[in-house]
């Protein structure tokens, strides 16, 4: 599907948003406004959530079988600094 603006103002503010950085491409900028539209419309939500039901899922969601399987400590560990790497400071 090819999509086409005829608006040169509409197309100014996509291709602002895109070098502000707020997102990579149109792509994703029409996905984050029709998720704002979906959410304020009951009817469009419900469909939105048939396409997450399809297989996108949230991080907790898919972090959710791991609950409860690990100590603090053991999650802990593998983002921990590894303090025998560091260099001695000397502040005198």
């Amino acid at each position: 599907m090819n999509l086409e603006i005829n608006n040169p103002e509409l197309v100014e503010r996509v291709n602002a948003q895109i070098q502000s950085g707020h997102f990579h491409d149109a792509d994703e900028l029409l996905e984050k406004a029709l998720d704002v539209i979906e959410a304020k419309t009951p009817a469009l939500a419900s469909a939105a959530e048939k396409r997450r039901a399809a297989g996108r899922k949230s991080l907790v969601e898919v972090f959710a079988p791991l609950r409860g399987q690990f100590t603090d400590e053991e999650v802990d560990t593998p983002f921990s600094r590894n303090r025998s790497t560091a260099r001695p400071v000397d502040l005198g």
